[in-house]
């Protein structure tokens, strides 16, 4: 019968104790890629349908609390106006260089004008990786110190 070496149960020892924070950290790296691919390909659906395009006008800023803190987010209403005539009002976060009045440009579904975005939507990978960057390179990290070991 064949005996191991003391030193080969460390090595299997330390790459066993090496896997599991590997496999943890790449799968929810992988796991956050794959939803966030999801979501981005719902939201250019949707982008899709916005075939309508207007000038929405800013006409009053307000803050708004954070739930749970004592946080003051600052907002921006605005107002536009669909083809149809229809007056529509949203609130999104307030940008440094607006002003009342300040002209942006909406983009909606006719179909559904409480569908819309402001400005473009573009999604690229960058957009996938980048909430799951802390993971990934953390898993990343493990597995290069398996072949290490």
């Amino acid at each position: 019968m064949e005996t191991v070496s003391n030193e080969t149960r460390k090595k299997r020892v330390t790459r066993i104790v090496l896997m599991i924070p590997t496999l943890f950290f790449l799968t929810i790296a992988l796991y956050g890629i794959a939803t966030d691919y999801h979501h981005i390909q719902f939201e250019k659906q949707r982008l899709a349908a916005r075939t309508e395009v207007t000038d929405g006008t800013i006409i009053e800023f307000h803050d708004a609390w954070r739930v749970h803190s004592d946080i003051r987010t600052p907002k921006a209403t605005v107002t536009f106006v669909t083809t149809s005539g229809q007056q529509m009002q949203f609130v999104m976060l307030r940008r440094s260089a607006d002003q009342i009045g300040t002209k942006i440009r909406v983009h909606y579904d006719p179909q559904d004008p409480n569908d819309y975005a402001i400005g473009d939507a573009f999604f690229n990978f960058s957009d996938l990786v980048y909430d799951n960057a802390f993971y990934l390179v953390m898993g990343v990290f493990f597995l290069f110190m398996l072949f290490l070991v």
